[in-house]
């Protein structure tokens, strides 16, 4: 299943966008930590990879990261934890 961050990056950025910027982002950046650190850096890549390319390469780009994560040793074990409960 494919699943487009870009909506979600922009939705997260409106929770640190006031005047209380530097400690909200810091929280934001807090959620990030717990996740798989194989995701971070291949959201990291897409990033870097696509931000000067059109929507279409970019979204190309993104899509061949995540598809890296599917069968990583990080998503099995969460899926085994999460099928536990």
């Amino acid at each position: 299943m494919y699943i487009n961050i870009l909506p979600m990056i922009a939705q997260s950025f409106d929770k640190i966008l006031d005047d209380n910027i530097h400690d909200k982002t810091f929280r934001f950046m807090k959620e990030f930590l717990t996740q798989s650190s194989l995701a971070i850096k291949l959201s990291k890549r897409s990033i870097d990879d696509g931000y000067n390319v059109d929507l279409k390469s970019a979204l190309n780009i993104e899509f061949r990261e995540y598809i890296k994560t599917l069968d990583s040793e990080d998503r099995n074990s969460a899926l085994k934890k999460f099928n536990k409960n």
